[in-house]
């Protein structure tokens, strides 16, 4: 007499492949993102060094975006909130300010880190994302390496910029929005 609590073979059969497919996935994506982030430490450190320091990354032009940024966590991280933003996002001016804070003199390199962290990331939730919402594997792995080696997302890295966080946000918000909808199922 058959157990009613038992898969048949068939079935558990499937299970146990995609549950192997699904881990092989996962190593993929982490993978590519490990290469990912190697992929921006490198840059960063390319970038940080040109001219011997003195270039955009530590010393950009006063009327630059970049000027704009630092100048501005830096007034945060003193208490300095201004009361206008204009084409400056506030939530990159608050973690601007937040790492300002923490790491003082320091902070260009916690934002680096930061960044180059952030990055690696985005490399990780876009190729989840694709694998969702294909269904596919491949296309996970496929919107990986995109991401990996696309150079706005490898090339503000290490500047003053909201690119960076900006993509996380957006590809975590659609991660985010992606997993409730599987569990409303």
């Amino acid at each position: 007499m058959a157990d009613n609590n038992t898969i048949p073979a068939p079935e558990l059969e499937a299970a146990e492949t995609s549950l192997a497919a699904q881990r092989k996935f996962k190593r993929a994506l982490l993978l590519i993102s490990a290469a990912a982030l190697i992929l921006r430490i490198i840059a960063a450190i390319e970038m940080c060094c040109f001219r011997g320091g003195e270039n955009n990354v530590f010393m950009p032009p006063p009327t630059s975006d970049l000027a704009t940024y630092m100048q501005l966590g830096s007034d945060i991280a003193g208490g300095n909130f201004p009361k206008e933003f204009y084409y400056q996002p506030f939530y990159y001016t608050v973690f601007l300010g937040a790492l300002n804070f923490l790491f003082g003199k320091w902070a260009i390199y916690a934002v680096i880190t930061a960044q180059t962290l952030l990055s690696a990331v985005t490399v990780y939730l876009a190729g989840w994302c694709a694998d969702r919402v294909f269904k596919r594997h491949a296309a996970g792995v496929i919107t990986a390496v995109m991401c990996a080696i696309s150079s706005p997302l490898l090339l503000y890295v290490p500047f003053h910029q909201n690119e960076t966080l900006q993509t996380f946000n957006l590809i975590l918000l659609l991660a985010l929005l992606l997993q409730l909808l599987k569990q409303q199922r």
